[in-house]
């Protein structure tokens, strides 16, 4: 039995295609075989309401709409992504739904295995069990037709460019995430990690420049300029609403305190930088993948926007560290709880009771995530330079 699932598990192609087939299946299945919901106002909405905000997004850009208000007549709920994301979603606004939508998972969810399986230093076999290990949050992202799973593949495809010393395109690749959602900017910690740092620092401001003024270039800069400060609006209104599935969200959820935002957001970027003090271990290649991990996991943990379907980033962080590393018991029952509360919660495995009442409640999955985030930030302090 062990043999066969090796066997299966040593072959990328066979996860590839099924990933692809399910989420064609799932594209399909939620563009004819589901429904919205019908507003108040007697609006009927479709099931694909994140790709439709997305799509209206272009046409709106490119009609001269404002981005930032909202489209009560097309979707619900506001686009809070960047004008440069709007142009980006062009190549595929214009298609049919069913095209588009398909497309644009398909993106998501491709991205995401590609760059899961061009990590250095990992079996195939490793690879593979960690496809397996994050696929219950990567339908979850599917099925809300999410953006999450591509920033998550793009940091790993960044951090694999880096490893082979190829600097401009991870560079790239970074300044994607940041123009798809702005906590991307995050992962430019991770040049630090390498050499010629102050060449790269010079390439990420140049690039981050260029693609920020893309939008510029289509409607001109004066409007432009407008659209940026009703998107500077739109965030600082958002920043307000909720604590989400963060460290906040757990305060909030156990204690009823509403702690500083920003004040948690600069405790938790102190505790994420601190390994990096050790200069030495930069050359430390299961360091640099610990700096990693530790990252999309703090994307999640101090991001107070955090969602359901954007815990596939953190699950991604901590399963592929676990696989990555040596096991001992302590480690195993901690991945073990878990990987049970962060990804078979949103699974009918988990009784509806405990779902609903507890787990979710009381973010017992967030808890977990920051518990095993701690453990491995001081795994980091241990590793010999």
């Amino acid at each position: 039995m062990i043999d066969k699932l090796k066997y299966i598990l040593d072959r990328p192609k066979i996860w590839v295609i099924l990933v692809v087939l399910v989420t064609l299946l799932v594209s399909i299945n939620t563009r004819y075989f589901t429904h919205g919901h019908t507003s108040p106002e007697n609006v009927t909405y479709t099931k694909y309401n994140n790709y439709k905000i997305f799509q209206s997004s272009s046409n709106h850009f490119f009609s001269d709409q404002k981005l930032y208000v909202g489209h009560p007549a097309e979707h619900y709920d506001l686009y809070k992504y960047t004008p440069t994301f709007s142009v980006l979603f062009a190549i595929i606004a214009w298609t049919p739904d069913v095209i588009g939508l398909s497309i644009w998972n398909l993106l998501n969810v491709l991205v995401l295995v590609f760059g899961i399986y061009s990590l250095p230093r990992l079996t195939k076999i490793e690879k593979s069990l960690i496809v397996v290990l994050i696929f219950t949050q990567l339908m979850v992202n599917l099925q809300n037709e999410q953006s999450n799973s591509l920033i998550t593949g793009l940091i790993l495809i960044a951090y694999s460019l880096m490893e082979r010393k190829k600097m401009f395109l991870a560079i790239l690749c970074l300044g994607l995430t940041v123009f798809i959602k702005l906590f991307g900017i995050v992962a430019f910690v991770l040049i630090l990690l390498y050499p010629n740092r102050g060449k790269s620092i010079l390439y990420s401001t140049a690039l981050i420049l260029i693609m920020g003024l893309i939008p510029g270039f289509f409607v001109g800069f004066q409007d432009y300029f407008n659209i940026l400060k009703d998107y500077g609006v739109l965030l600082a209104n958002d920043h307000s609403v909720s604590f989400g599935f963060s460290v906040m969200g757990i305060l909030n959820a156990w204690f009823a305190v509403e702690p500083s935002k920003i004040l948690m957001v600069l405790f938790g970027a102190i505790l994420f930088l601190l390994p990096l003090l050790q200069l030495k271990k930069f050359e430390i290649q299961n360091f640099r993948l610990g700096i990693l991990c530790s990252l999309l996991i703090w994307l999640i943990l101090f991001n107070h926007k955090s969602e359901s379907p954007t815990l596939i980033i953190g699950t991604t962080g901590f399963i592929l560290w676990y696989v990555a590393n040596k096991k001992n018991l302590y480690l195993n029952i901690l991945f073990g709880i878990s990987f049970v509360f962060i990804c078979l919660s949103p699974t009918d495995i988990i009784p509806q009771n405990i779902r609903f009442d507890y787990i979710q409640p009381l973010l017992l999955n967030i808890f977990c995530m920051l518990v095993f985030w701690l453990v491995l930030q001081a795994q980091l302090w241990k590793k010999k330079a």
